[in-house]
Order: structure tokens, then sequence, then C-alpha cells
């Protein structure tokens, strides 16, 4: 008779706690939080979202100072002397190109004390103005591809340089410069190597004044998922036309194409145009390729602004490591867009990064020869003509590992620009 009680009194218990428990959950309201719609940079996520101010970074930053020329700075350096840049409102702009000859400009930027900014190519002023504080609402129209900071200037002045088109557009800064600030610059020096300055057609390149010895690097590759790049690109990404010819696979819409080159992990996406041939400023281009690639969250943040390409009315950004230019003829390291009025008609790159670097005592070390000594060595080349001379410069060369697919080496090598094409200088 017990055991029958407590058996009654242990199943009323459960029942009570089940309808308990029961009406406890129909009566649960939880505080729902609004879950934001991401914006579809997010969604359509494969790698980075950086800012303008990157992409437009310089290439080079050379102190001048007491007759002597500093060059090869580290990112650190280059990016301290940019963040002061920023902090301070640009105001009272005006072009004073008049106060300068050709020769004139070229001893200014040389010969006195300053901090010389150098861009691979000219930015229009128009472009830059939205990643800098500036008061000055009517802007001249000027490209620029130096800036200039001069060092103890009680005027507080920077000066926008197109060596170009021998424009000087002066500005002033709202506050002066902190003492820290050059105390700062001057340490840079002893970590900075001697740069020779070489004159050409009124401008100047500067190249290391004696031989170096550069470490090759390694880098373990990481390839992007293919699905996010199409889901990215196109509308559509459910309903695609898929084809492989040889080394190319093929991905259409019916409309749009992207092609994958396998053997080089690299692709272009064309959007035809019909009807429209209207070409589009420099400004207008850079902003829209600029805005084109945050769009779809492609950029590595170490790919910097390098060219505009007149004649495809395409922009071309480059990959930097360690502020040297890296090269590859299978376009492996570069990204590249051709802006329409519409639509962007071209958007090429590869589709793999460098994640992580390797590091191992047994990297290969090369020395490469003074500016000067290269220089010499061009000369020598049959056909050569200094005038048509417009970069040289150090860089890396980007290639494959022999037998380790997810490896890329870096090898240091000397690279020169002549009629707006690149080339090797075998070590």
């Amino acid at each position: 008779m017990k055991v029958e009680r407590v058996k009654t009194i242990i199943l009323a218990t459960l029942v009570f706690t089940s309808i308990f428990l029961s009406l406890k959950i129909i009566n649960y309201q939880p505080s729902f939080k609004k879950m934001q719609k991401e914006k579809n940079v997010q969604e359509n996520y494969f790698q980075k979202v950086i800012s303008g101010e990157k992409l437009l970074s310089p290439v080079q930053m050379i102190i001048h100072a007491d007759g002597e020329h500093f060059g090869r700075s580290n990112e650190m350096q280059l990016k301290s002397v940019m963040e002061e840049l920023s902090k301070n409102t640009i105001i009272n702009l005006k072009d004073i190109s008049s106060n300068y000859t050709d020769i004139n400009l070229v001893e200014s930027i040389r010969d006195f004390k300053n901090i010389e900014l150098v861009f691979a190519d000219s930015i229009p002023f128009d472009v830059y103005k939205k990643y800098i504080k500036i008061s000055h609402k009517s802007l001249l129209d000027i490209s620029f591809d130096r800036i200039i900071i001069p060092i103890d200037s009680e005027e507080n002045a920077i000066l926008f340089v197109s060596t170009e088109n021998k424009r000087v557009l002066e500005a002033k800064v709202d506050s002066g410069r902190s003492k820290e600030f050059f105390q700062l610059i001057d340490s840079y020096k002893s970590t900075m190597i001697r740069v020779t300055p070489i004159v050409i057609n009124h401008t100047i390149i500067y190249v290391p004044a004696n031989e170096l010895k550069i470490t090759e690097k390694k880098y373990f590759r990481k390839i992007i998922n293919q699905k996010k790049i199409e889901q990215a690109l196109f509308s559509d990404s459910q309903n695609l036309r898929q084809s492989v010819s040889g080394n190319v696979e093929m991905i259409s819409d019916g409309v749009s194409m992207m092609s994958i080159f396998l053997d080089s992990l690299t692709m272009t996406y064309v959007k035809p145009v019909l009807g429209n041939f209207e070409t589009l400023g420099l400004s207008e281009k850079l902003s829209r390729s600029i805005d084109f690639v945050n769009s779809h969250a492609g950029w590595d943040e170490r790919y910097r602004y390098v060219t505009s390409n007149g004649f495809e009315s395409s922009i071309r950004f480059r990959l930097f490591i360690d502020n040297s230019p890296v090269f590859n003829n299978k376009k492996m390291t570069e990204i590249e867009v051709r802006p329409g009025k519409e639509n962007i008609e071209m958007y090429s790159r590869p589709i793999f990064y460098l994640d992580f670097e390797l590091e191992s005592p047994d990297m290969k070390k090369y020395t490469l020869k003074s500016g000067a000594d290269v220089l010499e060595q061009l000369k020598q080349v049959q056909g050569f003509q200094i005038e048509n001379l417009q970069s040289l410069i150090i860089g890396y060369s980007m290639e494959m590992d022999d037998g380790k697919n997810d490896i890329v080496n870096l090898v240091p090598s000397w690279y020169y620009k002549y009629n707006g094409i690149w080339n090797k200088i075998e070590n």
C-alpha cells in the first residue's frame, strides 16, 4: 500500500512539473536584438575592405638633409609619416607653379632639407581629398606624384608636386609639426641607406648609392574560395554555365564571363558594354576602381595604386612587400580594373594571396649592384636611350617553389621602367 502511494505521489509530481515547464515555454518571450542586414560587401566577402589612403600610399620616402639623401624606408616609418600628415587640416591652397622652372624645381626637391614622398604615378587631388582633412572647397585641377614636407619650416608649408606637368600646389597645415616628429625623422636616417639622385628629363630617380645584400622571401600561398568569387561578381551565382578548355575554366551567366587561368591562378572577369564608348577622366576611373574592388571585398591590404593605362582606360594596383614592388610576367601580383560609364567592363586579379611568411636559416642571399652600376649596365644595351627611362628600382620577382605548389618565392632583383613597360635586370 505504501509503495503504491509513493508511486502516485511521484507521478503527480512529474505531471505538475511537466505542466509548469510547458507553461514557462509557452509564455517565454525572449528579448530579441534586431539583426542588422549586413551590406553586400560582407555577403560577398572573400578578402579585405581597406581604406583608399592605403591604396594611394607612396612607394618611396626620401629624406634630404644637409646635402645627403636617405631612402629605402620600412613600412613602419612610412606609415608614421603618413599618419602625421593625416592629423593636420590642409588650408590655404594655391598654385605656385610660376615660381619654378624645370631646373629649380628639381633643385628645390633635391637640395633643400625635406621629406619627399614619391608616388608610383599621378594621383588626382580630387580623389586624394577624400582621404585627408582639407578646408579648401574649390580645389585646383591638379594631379601630383610627390608630396614635399619641408623640415624645420616656420611656415608649416607642404607642397604637392607634379613632376610630369611641372606644377606645384602649395598648402599650409593648421597646426605646427611637433619637435618629436622631426626627432623621429632624424632617427630614421640611421636605419635608411644613402641613395643617389639621378636627374632624367627634369625629374628625379633615387637609387641605392652602394650595393645591397637582400635575402629572398618565402610565403605560404592561400587560394581564395572560387564560389565566393562567383557570388561576388555574378548576381545569380546559382545558374552559371561552366566549361573547361585546356588550363582555362570559363564561367558565364550568359552576359558576363569569368575566366580562371589554372596555370597562373589568376582570373579575368569581363562584362561587355554595347554602344557606350564614353571615356572617363582619371579621377572618376580611380575612384570607381577603388570602390568596385572594395564593394566586392577583394583587396589584399599590401596592394597599392601604381598606374593608369590610358590606352586601355584601366587602373592597375600592384602587390608590395616591405615597401618593394613584386613583379610576375603572368600578372600574379596585379589587380587591374577597367571601369566603364555604367559598369565595370573588366576585372583581373590573382585568385590567391600570400598568407604567412616562412622563415628558414637556409634562405638565399642576393648581392645587388649599386644604382649607378646598374644604370651603366643599361647604357650598354643596344638601342637604350636614357631619356626613355622612367624608373629604376629594387623589387621582388614572384616565382613558384619547385615541388611545392603552395609556396611562392620572392627573389630580389633590379627592375626598370622603360617607355611604360617594366623589365627585369638579371642578377
